[in-house]
């Protein structure tokens, strides 16, 4: 890595003059016309809280004559106009630099105004140095921020700056796109022929305009011979010039729709048009060609051979073995052998929450202080599982925060995360032995990113992340009711998956009295005469949960009319599907399934009305199902009513079924049982 960092070329000259070729920007800072400043609201968007009027940006590179490496330099100017105080945010501008000893990357030249109409005059406010902060934000990581002074509602704010890097293996991603509106963005690359670089692009929009072109550069150069300087005797100087060429990429988008952060949206960073590149290979100025992007091939064996601290780690180790022959002797099968490590691990060491693809010690030295991150807790896992014989092997993958990976070029920076994979008679088990209360065969949430890249001599390949189990809630209600309307029984819930998962974390972060006061102050409606919590020890069971209440909120007495609503737990209130059309996937990152059962007795003097219809829908892909049954045997009243969808990730060509299934879902958790009183003869 530190290679591709500096990315020294060889070359034999002193460089003293670069021939640089800049481009008009779209905008002139400082030169903000008044319709803008006069603006009350986007005719693309009304309801926008800002639009971005031009946001361009032009990255170049030049030769660095000091360290013998290519830089490059990113300069970047954007003018937002404010319709809204909740645009305001758009106001503070922050920009994350890489800060370490290899990599190099500042900023300079940044200056901003905000314009705002006073008194019938434009006011312009100058952005002061003193209101530019730096902040170190982790060990490799500073930002830069500032907020344009003066910023409110119909303020037009603009900024530049220029970015310098001497990181040449990924070019950082342009957005074209923002969760508001942008009118214009411009991107323009200029990649010298020595470097070749992978351009990859992701979302849904389209470009008004993509060209590609060359332009020529040269460098000038200065080359001193010296004798002995100590005698005087002076030295030649001799001059010279070297031709190349620059590839031209220029992109400009136009009246972009604001992609805001929709339900069932993993990552909206996923989606936003927008374009990056990857240094596949570079060549000296001597025509020595070198690859930097290799085929999953050459990495699997790099990752196993070259990186001391990923393939070492990995193997059979023998400062556990007490612990993996104790394992051997108790256990024949070898997925209780398995379940047994990951048991171990996960209740022995504890997770620093870095999250990381590459072990950052030797897992002896993490297993003797019982602390690591996400790759030397599940290093150790790996290794302990190839010591009782099973085959396993490290997974790589990119966390739901951290974003998507490409589906074909192993771009490497883009991991940020180590899981284990045991293969057991074909069978593939998936571990992150982070969590103490996560149960063996599940993975955290976060690491439900569609796939992972298994590092392995056997079985090298892409990994399925797809979950085994979901959310999966099962409510009993067993209730009365009063001639008052005021009902009264007991509610019983059991918790199972990922629904289980997060009971134990809540009952572990709060404590069982504290969840006990947060769950009465969410339900005042309730009179609660107990609660009872029953979380095992072992994480793979249920959670149990049992309520006695009394309760009037799902009834109405109106006259001789008694009206209930008979969904007392797991209500949907509103169809979380709320836009006409969508262009992004739903992703429920879990499958979901719901079970209810509700029953009453009706009491005396009162007979059944009116009851909802049953029915039994099911999507055209089969995926979500939804049933509802309601019947009524002597004086109680039953309900049965279950729904699942069934897969986690769905194309946004399925959302208008899946919005429908919705809709009747809410429109059947709305409906109400009517009672009737009967007349007295």
């Amino acid at each position: 890595m530190a290679n591709l960092q500096r990315l020294f070329l060889v070359v034999f000259l002193v460089v003293i003059s670069i021939n640089s070729y800049g481009q008009k920007p779209p905008i002139k800072l400082g030169d903000v016309s008044r319709p803008d400043i006069e603006m009350k609201n986007y005719e693309l968007d009304p309801g926008a809280d800002a639009v971005v009027l031009c946001d361009y940006g032009y990255l170049s590179f030049d030769f660095n004559t000091n360290d013998g490496r290519w830089e490059n330099h990113l300069k970047r100017i954007c003018r937002i106009k404010i319709l809204n105080d909740d645009g305001y945010n758009w106001a503070t501008e922050e920009i994350s630099l890489y800060d370490d000893s290899n990599v190099e990357q500042s900023i300079s030249q940044i200056k901003g105004f905000t314009y705002n109409i006073e008194n019938g005059k434009v006011q312009k406010t100058k952005l002061e140095k003193r209101n530019i902060f730096t902040e170190k934000t982790s060990k490799n990581y500073k930002r830069v921020k500032f907020t344009l002074p003066n910023a409110k509602e119909g303020s037009v704010i603009e900024f530049s700056y220029t970015i310098h890097s001497n990181y040449l293996t990924i070019l950082d991603r342009w957005k074209f796109q923002r969760t508001i509106p942008v009118k214009w963005s411009e991107y323009i690359v200029n990649i010298p022929e020595y470097l070749t670089y992978l351009k990859n692009s992701q979302g849904f929009a389209s470009f008004h305009k993509f060209e590609t072109n060359t332009k020529p550069r040269s460098i000038t150069w200065t080359n001193t011979q010296r004798t002995d300087p100590l005698r005087g005797v002076k030295g030649n100087i001799s001059t010279g010039k070297m031709s190349y060429i620059d590839k031209v990429f220029h992109w400009i988008a136009k009246d972009l729709p604001g992609l805001k952060d929709e339900k069932f949206v993993g990552n909206i960073n996923n989606y936003h048009l927008g374009v990056d590149f990857q240094l596949s290979n570079y060549k000296t100025f001597s025509d020595q060609y070198h690859n930097i992007l290799s085929s999953w091939d050459k990495i699997v064996k790099r990752f196993m051979n070259d990186y001391e601290n990923f393939g070492p780690n990995m193997k059979k180790r023998s400062f556990y073995k007490d612990v993996t022959e104790k394992i051997m002797a108790e256990y024949s099968d070898p997925i209780r052998r398995s379940e047994a490590v990951y048991n171990f691990v996960s209740q022995h060491m504890k997770w620093d929450k870095k999250e990381r693809f590459m072990p950052g010690m030797n897992i002896k030295k993490s297993f003797d202080e019982r602390t690591g991150n996400s790759a030397d807790i599940n290093a150790l896992l790996v290794s302990m599982l190839k010591a009782v014989e099973v085959q396993a092997d490290p997974v790589i993958l990119s966390t739901l925060a951290n974003g998507m990976v490409h589906p074909v070029n192993p771009i490497i920076d883009k991991y940020n995360y180590l899981i284990a994979r045991a293969i057991i008679d074909g069978k593939v088990i998936l571990m992150d032995a982070t969590e103490k209360d996560l149960p063996f065969g599940m993975l955290p949430m976060r690491c439900l990113n569609q796939r992972g890249y298994a590092i392995s001599e056997r079985n090298p390949g892409w990994v399925n992340l797809k979950p085994l189990k979901g959310i999966d809630e099962t409510v009993v209600c067993a209730m009365n009711l009063g001639e008052n309307g005021v009902m009264y029984g007991s509610i019983a819930a059991r918790y199972d998956g990922y629904s289980a998962i997060n009971m134990r974390n809540r009952l572990k972060q709060d404590g069982k009295e504290k969840y006990i006061e947060n769950f009465k102050s969410n339900h005042t409606d309730w009179s609660i005469q107990s609660i009872e919590v029953d979380a095992p020890d072992v994480c793979g069971e249920p959670v149990n949960e049992k309520i006695e209440i009394e309760v009037n909120r799902p009834t109405e007495v109106i006259g001789k009319m008694i009206y209930i609503t008979p969904i007392l737990r797991g209500k949907l209130e509103e169809n979380p599907l709320k836009q006409n059309e969508r262009k992004l996937p739903i992703e429920l990152i879990v499958p979901i399934k719901h079970s209810y059962m509700f029953s009453f007795v009706i009491p005396e003097g009162y007979k059944v009305d009116e009851l909802p219809q049953s029915i039994n829908l099911v999507t055209p892909d089969h995926t979500a199902i939804l049933k509802y049954g309601i019947q009524l045997q002597g004086n109680r009243l039953h309900l049965v009513h279950s729904w699942q969808i069934k897969e986690s990730f769905y194309a946004p060509d399925k959302f208008h079924d899946l919005k429908e299934f919705y809709a009747i879902l809410v429109s059947k958790h709305n409906e109400q049982i009517v009672l009737k009183k009967v007349e007295s003869n």
